[in-house]
């Protein structure tokens, strides 16, 4: 009975960790980064701050269109590996091209650092089967502050990365951009105009 027991705990663990991995990085995955930047912004200290990175691979379709998917999923396993070397282990991918890697501790100012980081590794080429293919990137930060002084949701700190990544790709691709409530009035526009 106890080893069943032991035997239904590991399986139980086992379930838990592949219902939050990416099978084809290993990385995290949305279910993963959800929990994850719910816990920093709950736990942080009342003056903490909490960065995301929402990063997406510069004409991934392209590479997938003109080389093939293998080529591909080659291309997001190395950039997963590079997206880990440059902003760590809280690094996750969300679906297709895209992910977020998570920070605290640090000032806006370290954070946008690490943010054009991000961007210039990703400048040199990366070599798949032979061939040089560009792994160019695009970033979107956000800040959040932490613990009882919490100035959003996990969801709403995403959306205002990735309205600051939407504007990195407006302004010309490969580079860092970080959030500002003028991309929200923005958006709110564009959405008013879409529903008239």
């Amino acid at each position: 009975q106890t080893a069943m027991q032991l035997r239904l705990g590991t399986l139980a663990q086992e379930l838990h960790d592949r219902a939050r991995t990416d099978t084809l990085t290993g990385l995290g995955n949305r279910l993963a980064l959800v929990e994850e930047i719910n816990r920093l912004l709950d736990a942080g200290s009342a003056r903490s701050v909490v960065h995301a990175f929402y990063v997406d691979v510069d004409d991934f379709k392209t590479v997938n269109d003109t080389l093939g998917h293998e080529t591909g999923d080659r291309l997001l396993r190395c950039t997963a590996e590079r997206l880990v070397a440059t902003a760590g282990d809280a690094t996750y991918r969300i679906g297709g091209d895209e992910f977020v890697a998570l920070t605290s501790g640090l000032s806006r100012t370290e954070a946008n650092a690490v943010a054009q980081s991000i961007v210039d590794v990703a400048v040199h080429t990366v070599e798949v089967d032979g061939m040089d293919v560009s792994a160019r990137l695009s970033v979107g930060v956000a800040h959040a502050e932490a613990g009882t002084g919490a100035t959003c949701s996990g969801d709403e700190l995403l959306q205002m990365a990735d309205l600051a990544l939407n504007r990195a790709k407006e302004l010309g691709r490969c580079r860092a951009n970080s959030y500002d409530e003028g991309l929200q009035e923005r958006a709110d526009r564009r959405l008013a105009v879409q529903q008239g």
